[in-house]
């Protein structure tokens, strides 16, 4: 998701990398495809979960937190996406791989 929101370029001001994946849900993949730079907003909705710690940490406010969230939705909306979660049970079971370059990681190659 990008917003096309234009990122001065002053100091503390940048974009953000993120990477992006297929995710096999039956084979337990995630198969890495690419880099792409987003401003941070965009960053902190696409990391919802970690944006939300912060909140809970006193980084940001819960007001901020609400704006991130409601800025990406209606991106989501504007777009014709959706937000789509995986269950912590399908991210915490330990047989998921990372395949890069067509070579598979498992938890233990790390």
């Amino acid at each position: 998701m990008c917003c096309g929101e234009y990122v001065e370029h002053v100091p503390g001001n940048y974009l953000e990398c993120h990477e992006l994946y297929d995710i096999d849900l039956e084979n337990r993949e995630f198969r890495f495809k690419d880099v792409v730079c987003i401003c941070k907003k965009c960053h902190q909705f696409i990391h919802s979960a970690r944006t939300k710690c912060l909140v809970e940490e006193g980084e940001i406010t819960q007001e901020y937190f609400n704006e991130i969230m409601e800025r990406g939705n209606n991106l989501l909306m504007i777009n014709g996406l959706e937000k789509k979660d995986l269950s912590q049970k399908e991210i915490k079971n330990p047989k998921w791989v990372l395949v890069y370059e067509n070579k598979r990681y498992n938890n233990k190659s790390f």
